[in-house]
């Protein structure tokens, strides 16, 4: 059986997951693509899933904590019904809380549940290009972890923040992936086949590495 696709899409709050998200699903009304949402919403208050099941009537929906951590198991369960439901050529498009890790959710990927209809073909990050240098140290690791992970990064409201920011950024991800791949976009706007085309992403080495390391 050929395994569905499975795009994470990870980065803090406000980095434009969630545009980025509404514009894939807009293409895929308009025949681009097949794509079932899987929303997670950190707070639990709703203010990103709303839209996105406006946009999106089959998605399905998870509010209930952590996605990286305290609801792992719930999130294998969606995968999975997602996948028996989907029909042939869907991608599922995860869009994660924004705490989460792309290591620990790539660990999902070898239950016997998900693992079985599932591949976990790529790993996209959102960086806020306005957000970004005004992070404490801690959250600034995490977010060099979660960009350092990625198969794509994707340099957010590039048009709001100055050419010298902007190239510090790039210049302090890069310090702890150099091969990292870093597109600057604005409103979250950037071409569908790099989230969602067929082949686009290169191996998730890094992805595999530490998810063995979790297992």
């Amino acid at each position: 059986m050929r395994k569905l696709p499975v795009t994470l899409l990870c980065g803090f709050p406000g980095s434009g997951k969630t545009a980025l998200l509404r514009r894939l699903l807009a293409g895929a009304q308009a025949g681009q693509a097949k794509i079932a949402a899987l929303v997670h919403d950190f707070a639990a208050v709703g203010l990103d899933q709303g839209p996105v099941a406006r946009a999106a009537g089959g998605r399905v929906a998870l509010a209930n904590g952590c996605v990286c951590c305290a609801i792992q198991d719930d999130l294998v369960v969606a995968l999975a019904r997602a996948a028996r439901e989907a029909d042939a050529g869907t991608r599922i498009v995860v869009e994660c809380g924004g705490v989460a890790h792309p290591a620990s959710l790539a660990g999902l990927f070898g239950h016997p549940l998900a693992g079985q209809m599932l591949a976990l073909d790529r790993v996209v990050c959102m960086v806020d290009a306005c957000l970004f240098p005004d992070l404490d140290y801690a959250e600034t690791e995490l977010a060099i972890d979660q960009a350092a992970m990625a198969d794509l990064v994707l340099l957010n409201k590039a048009d709001l923040a100055s050419g010298q920011s902007l190239e510090a950024i790039e210049a302090t991800l890069l310090g702890a992936q150099p091969a990292m791949r870093i597109v600057r976009c604005e409103h979250g706007c950037v071409p569908a086949e790099l989230i969602v085309g067929p082949g686009a992403a290169a191996p998730l080495t890094a992805a595999a590495r530490s998810a063995a390391r979790m297992a």
